[in-house]
């Protein structure tokens, strides 16, 4: 079956209202042209609950030139320490903190940390 041959603003509207990370992910799965399209929209909101040190520490393995630089938007689990500004977010101890520190630094696009 053929994919319609639609204006890519058509497809980032829609992905802009899809907020199912599980339908996004099967997007970019669909073709080359998807993916370049959906990813963006995938990696803008990332919600790590109670980050367990596993999955941060992979998040602060990437290189710089990962899908961590659509992000906007990082909402972090109860058990990581907060703060106001990213910059600041590196003085925070332990572990877990200074993987998402790193993870930060991938984020030049971040807007809202919560």
């Amino acid at each position: 079956m053929k994919i319609p041959d639609l204006n890519t603003d058509i497809y980032y509207t829609i992905g802009g209202f899809t907020s199912c990370q599980t339908t996004l992910s099967h997007l970019c799965r669909v073709s080359r042209h998807f993916n370049t399209i959906f990813t963006s929209i995938l990696y803008q909101r990332i919600q790590l609950q109670d980050c367990e040190s596993a999955i941060t520490a992979n998040l602060a393995e990437l290189s710089t030139e990962t899908h961590l630089q659509y992000t906007k938007a990082l909402t972090l689990g109860p058990n990581i320490g907060r703060t106001e500004h990213k910059e600041s977010f590196s003085y925070s101890f332990g572990p877990k903190q200074k993987a998402i520190a790193q993870c930060l630094n991938k984020m030049p696009n971040l807007t809202t940390l919560w």
